[in-house]
């Protein structure tokens, strides 16, 4: 643990906020074509420090036999070739928006369903009577594009110069230049990409989306275009959200959305876009004390937050719990197995495009790796007592603290507790 960066998140950000504040670096990272860059690396910037400091950490790498690696990419080439070729010859005059996101939300699911005949669907969900890319075949060809992307020696010079401020601020040793120069690739692929998508929609006057983290080039070129676009809230926003707080700006970034569409009416942060609370349908959400109660614990995991899981499934597992997993919507069920390396895998897993509501309306007990997870709500006020370890206290904000049910030193106490409900 380095003394530089505080034990506590919130802290960190805003420590943060004022380096990059101090040194301008909204202002003074421009590229030779006038792009300011500063914007589509600081998440991962700030990722890096918080994982130097034991904060967050990214699951193990996984690994598949060469040749099923073979397959899966060729597979994926052929359905990217598919989709291209469909999505080439098809009529697009008639749409007037675009959705892009790979979560069910009630907000996003509502907006097409308003627009219906006029929507274009970029998701990995089911498309059922709706025209429609792949995000994951979009993502495909971004990433295949990004390895012949060339970055200047004169952008590298800056990056080695921004690197030396940040290392030297915090006290780390962190390659940051790799990160920007993969940052800074990936997003001129997808600026290329998502350009020629985007041009081929004569009539398009907004894009809707979930952010993902690699949306900040349809972003850019919305801003260019004067075209809306339209951020849906998909976490808690809370001061200790990293891809939420920004020092003040006095200058639009252009990486970032017209606005963010609210589903909740707490917004603690300083975020420099326009913002605006979504009414929501009063009788499509349901509270829910008369459904039946079928899932006695579920477990929601996260990208970034996942030591104890591994102990916790084991003890769960040893005292003959049954439970249920629901993955993020970045993962996959083997990157998952093969993260937390379980023998025994007798437990339910959901896929993580699966509608969070819906199963938190069956659970007895939800307990979530990343507690500044909305999902913490929505557990709670779908008749789910909410459990959270006492090591992930410090995430919880004032948006989320009233909804937790209670808080754990030891496992040992959470998995005792969960007997006392379920048996």
């Amino acid at each position: 643990m380095k003394d530089n960066i505080s034990d506590n998140l919130e802290k960190f950000i805003l420590d943060f906020n004022s380096f990059e504040k101090r040194n301008k670096l909204f202002y003074i990272c421009i590229d030779s074509e006038g792009f300011k860059w500063w914007d589509i690396v600081r998440y991962d910037v700030q990722f890096a420090l918080c994982e130097f400091n034991g904060i967050y950490s990214y699951p193990l790498k996984t690994y598949e036999d060469l040749i099923l690696k073979i397959f899966r990419l060729t597979r994926k080439f052929l359905n990217l070739i598919g989709y291209f070729i469909k999505f080439y010859f098809m009529k697009k005059n008639q749409y007037k928006r675009i959705f892009i996101f790979n979560r069910n939300l009630f907000c996003i699911n509502q907006e097409i369903n308003k627009f219906k005949s006029q929507s274009f669907l970029i998701t990995n969900n089911n498309l059922i009577n709706q025209n429609g890319l792949k995000k994951e075949s979009v993502d495909f060809i971004i990433k295949l594009l990004s390895r012949f992307v060339f970055v200047p020696k004169s952008l590298i010079s800056e990056f080695k110069y921004i690197d030396e401020k940040i290392n030297n601020n915090f006290k780390t040793e962190i390659d940051f230049v790799k990160i920007f120069t993969e940052n800074y690739k990936k997003f001129k692929s997808s600026y290329f990409i998502w350009k020629n998508i985007l041009k081929r929609f004569k009539n398009l006057n907004s894009v809707g989306l979930i952010n993902d983290g690699s949306l900040k080039s349809v972003c850019y070129l919305t801003n260019k275009l004067n075209i809306i676009s339209q951020e849906f809230q998909h976490s808690i926003i809370a001061p200790n959200h990293i891809g939420y707080m920004y020092p003040k700006l006095y200058e639009k970034i252009l990486t970032l959305p017209s606005e963010i569409i609210l589903t909740r009416n707490e917004f603690e942060v300083n975020y420099p876009v326009k913002s605006k609370v979504y009414k929501q349908n009063k009788n499509i959400k349901n509270k829910a004390k008369n459904f039946k109660k079928d899932i006695d614990l579920l477990i929601g995991t996260s990208r970034v937050m996942y030591s104890n899981l591994k102990t916790l499934i084991e003890k769960l597992q040893i005292n003959n719990i049954s439970f249920a997993i629901k993955l993020h919507p970045a993962q996959t069920k083997n990157d998952f197995l093969s993260t937390i390396n379980s023998e025994n895998k007798n437990f339910e897993i959901f896929a993580g495009n699966e509608d969070f509501v819906e199963l938190a309306k069956r659970t007895k007990i939800y307990i979530p790796c990343n507690p500044t997870s909305t999902t913490v709500i929505e557990a709670s006020e779908n008749g789910a007592l909410v459990y959270i370890l006492e090591k992930s206290k410090e995430l919880i904000t004032s948006s989320t603290n009233k909804y937790v049910d209670k808080y754990f030193d030891k496992i040992d106490q959470l998995t005792d507790a969960i007997k006392l409900i379920i048996f």
